[in-house]
């Protein structure tokens, strides 16, 4: 079951030169998926389609076998059970928190019925074949950190507060999608990683699916599964995070370049704070992190953040040393190029200059070595439990 869309569409904005929007792709159910690419490249427009907040003449969505749009029918957006998360949240300031999850219980979409108000939408499947997040105010309180809060009003609130209560209030609706328009693109790094913890694990104990736009790969990253790259109201590429990352073809920019690994946690060094991982091409250390032995972990390494030597330097204050085997070189800007290394079973990615490609004379096949500078946490399912 996924969340399919074409579109084409002429955008003209006052920001940005017009282009065509011209999109075909899905996005699979209960799991996260980040639509990212660089502003104005439509997404919000994109989005905005799903909820039934645009309505172009061509236009196909549909949703679980059921239509929402085409040339001969459009479900209005009450009816779409979708939750919405804009950037700037659209609390109603003359509601307190209270007021505003109570809204959002109001209009909870109906588990018989799969829509608002006892409505039936034009459909080829039974819309009531989930009911993914039941839950109350009170756990929704929980869960986004809100008792607090349930007295206030949205201008004596924070940014971070604001949002929680607006994904909150969307969760209470009890949709089968949630739509998010970068809803932690203004927010410090403390309510970012607070926002990002609770959807993750909402999504895993739930299986909520969550389309989550972006313009910073950092976070999506860090939420997604599922990845879909944008640019000039085209869509790129899409995958998993994992293909989409390692795609030296991808758009990516060489700054945001990057690579998966999955591994497990090995032993934990207390004395100097780190944690240690092995995955089938060796071992990485990183930022001590709070999991038992053998629990399963993805982590991301910056291209940028991966040099190569052709031998294991003995001598060196970078700890993160692995033997590889280069597999592919492709330009990637003037002065610069992606290097896609094997690493046993898995794929990293160095961002290097011409001049050190011929220095140590790189080829396809050619055995070297990966000094990663730095390693950063995306996931692993004990992470965020605690908070909940």
């Amino acid at each position: 079951m996924t969340l399919a869309v074409r579109l084409q569409h002429s955008i003209e904005n006052p920001n940005t030169t017009p282009f065509e929007l011209d999109v075909q792709t899905h996005f699979p159910s209960h799991r996260i998926s980040a639509l990212f690419g660089p502003s104005g490249a439509g997404k919000t427009t994109l989005l905005r389609c799903i909820a039934g907040l645009e309505k172009f003449p061509h236009c196909e969505i549909s949703c679980h076998r059921e239509t929402w749009q085409n040339r001969s029918h459009f479900t209005p957006t009450y009816l779409r059970r979708t939750g919405f998360v804009f950037q700037n949240s659209r609390l109603f300031p003359h509601l307190c928190v209270k007021g505003n999850l109570d809204y959002g219980i109001s209009r909870r979409y109906s588990s018989d019925t799969g829509s608002q108000r006892q409505a039936t939408a034009t459909s080829t499947t039974n819309t009531a074949q989930a009911n993914p997040i039941p839950i109350d105010r009170d756990l929704a309180c929980e869960w986004f950190g809100l008792n607090d809060l349930l007295n206030k009003y949205p201008q004596q609130l924070s940014a971070g507060e604001t949002q929680r209560v607006a994904l909150a209030r969307a969760i209470l609706n009890n949709p089968l999608w949630l739509l998010m328009d970068e809803p932690i693109a203004n927010l410090d790094e403390a309510s970012k990683e607070l926002i990002l913890q609770r959807l993750k694990t909402i999504n895993e104990q739930f299986g909520l699916s969550m389309l989550f736009v972006s313009h910073d790969l950092e976070d999506a990253t860090q939420i997604a599964s599922h990845l879909t790259l944008m640019k000039q109201g085209k869509i790129t590429t899409s995958g998993t995070i994992e293909e989409v990352l390692n795609d030296l073809n991808s758009g990516i920019s060489s700054q945001q370049m990057g690579s998966i690994i999955e591994g497990k946690v090995e032993l934990h060094d207390t004395e100097n704070k780190l944690t240690s991982i092995r995955f089938h091409g060796g071992e990485l250390s990183l930022q001590q992190i709070t999991c038992p032995s053998d629990t399963a972990i993805k982590v991301r390494i910056p291209a940028r953040d991966v040099s190569i030597n052709l031998e294991h330097a003995q001598h060196s204050s970078v700890l993160n040393i692995l033997s590889a085997e280069v597999v592919s070189i492709q330009e990637h800007g003037p002065s610069n190029v992606l290097v896609k290394l094997k690493v046993g079973d898995q794929f990293i990615l160095s961002n290097i200059t011409k001049k050190s490609l011929h220095r140590l004379d790189l080829a396809p096949n050619k055995k070297v070595f990966a000094q990663i500078k730095s390693v950063s946490l995306v996931s692993h399912p004990n992470l965020y439990q605690h908070s909940l």
